[in-house]
């Protein structure tokens, strides 16, 4: 057998309704975010309210197991307009998620 893990990587995105959906659960931090990515780009084809990408240390017992490592909110892109996802780096950049515009703002 390999090596055994020791944290997981979870990404999942919240409906406006307030359900969850996971997206999987993932050994590296790397192919969480890919996921949460490939799935954002149909995020205007949904009423989603949030997502994020949640690490979870194995074994440990209580609220210390679990680190929230980025949570994004769902907003009107100021370049095409939708409603998506889009990163705002320190209020100076943004890279819009959207599958038609991907716009990275400066």
């Amino acid at each position: 057998m390999g090596e055994p893990v020791s944290r997981v990587f979870v990404p999942s995105v919240t409906e406006e309704d307030g359900g969850t959906i996971a997206l999987g659960c993932f050994s590296t931090e790397d192919t969480a975010w890919q996921v949460l990515r490939a799935f954002l780009k149909k995020s205007e084809q949904m009423l989603l309210e949030s997502c994020s990408v949640v690490v979870w240390d194995v074994d440990i017992v209580g609220e210390e197991a679990m680190t929230i490592l980025s949570t994004m909110e769902c907003r009107d892109c100021p370049v095409c307009g939708r409603r998506t996802f889009w990163i705002d780096v320190d209020n100076f950049s943004a890279l819009c998620h959207g599958s038609a515009c991907s716009a990275w703002i400066e």
